[in-house]
């Protein structure tokens, strides 16, 4: 068993004895203050050692758990090629609706995270984007590292002052690196967002990516009927007359993209729809294997520990003193 957070077991090692003392004074304090309110014969389910007992396995538990243990899988050699993918995700406000469950924004990273798996051994990286672009992951051939920082990835992390498909994908297209653009290898953007576009004009900027022969698949998130904007702090957005904005799927403007780089268009409009297609769009995508990288499937163990240390927890909270 290996663990994440190796570095912690210092602070494990100062925290559980402190835990272990605490739970045994409150054990002592309990022998006596018990008796001087009831009378013992006259109480059932009175076990205190039995229930300080359970309280430091369950800590013992707990402080397992928060190292991270992990058991290492199978190795395997996965192929590393010169193919190299930017995601750019739509952020705005209006990616919190819920139109499609859990929200949009939610749905589109599952299925995101889902050809990312399928996709290794690719060059992949994240922006994101509002009125302006943000790099949230430079183009990476580590999966995990991608992975985290979508799964970190919040609309009230940025400015929501609206959408700005030009400057995404301007930005987009700087990100890749040169030997990609001198090599001939594949370069792809894949954008994700409901459509909803309050830029600059981006005809200038297609023509730039197809002079770089970057290829652009877009994805739409949301329904044609819309839904309520949800706001942070709760509640909804209003519009300027102060009604309910309701923002719904724009897909003209995301097909009009797609035909202009004559790729397929793909909608995600409710739970069971998913991006396998796209997935096996971009595999089919030409590259050069530049070497092979040994990965490790690895096996996270935390949730093992949690569980039962939770149930042990409650057990030993239902063992309370009660009069016969």
């Amino acid at each position: 068993m290996n663990f994440v957070f190796s570095e912690n077991f210092l602070w494990i090692l100062i925290i559980l004895p402190l835990s272990v003392v605490l739970i045994y004074f409150v054990y002592q304090r309990s022998q006596k203050i018990i008796p001087y309110y009831f009378d013992i014969q006259l109480i059932r389910m009175y076990h205190p050692k039995f229930r300080a007992y359970l309280r430091i396995f369950s800590v013992v538990l707990i402080s397992l758990a928060l190292l991270g243990p992990y058991f290492e899988g199978e190795h395997q050699l996965v192929p590393i090629t010169n193919k190299e993918i930017i995601f750019l995700l739509d952020v705005s406000a209006s990616m919190n609706c819920e139109d499609v469950q859990p929200s949009r924004l939610k749905k589109a990273k599952k299925e995101i995270q889902k050809v990312i798996q399928r996709l290794q051994g690719s060059k992949m990286g994240l922006i994101v984007f509002t009125s302006f672009p943000y790099v949230q992951c430079p183009l990476t051939n580590d999966p995990k590292a991608l992975e985290m920082f979508l799964d970190l990835l919040e609309t009230n992390q940025f400015a929501n002052t609206g959408t700005d498909f030009r400057k995404a994908l301007l930005k987009a297209s700087e990100r890749f690196t040169p030997d990609s653009l001198s090599n001939g290898a594949s370069k792809t953007i894949v954008l994700i967002s409901d459509g909803e576009n309050f830029g600059e004009k981006y005809s200038s900027v297609i023509e730039h990516l197809k002079n770089l022969n970057i290829k652009v698949f877009c994805v739409g998130v949301g329904t044609p009927q819309g839904a309520k904007i949800p706001k942070p702090e709760g509640g909804f957005f209003l519009t300027s007359d102060g009604n309910l904005a309701i923002s719904k799927l724009t897909n003209s403007t995301l097909k009009n993209i797609a035909k202009k780089f004559q790729t397929p268009y793909y909608e995600l409009q409710n739970v069971h729809d998913d991006l396998n297609l796209l997935a096996e769009q971009l595999e089919k995508e030409k590259f050069t294997i530049l070497g092979k990288d040994e990965q490790i499937k690895e096996a996270n163990f935390y949730q093992w520990l949690l569980f039962p240390a939770f149930v042990t927890l409650l057990f030993s909270m239902i063992l309370i003193p009660k009069h016969k």
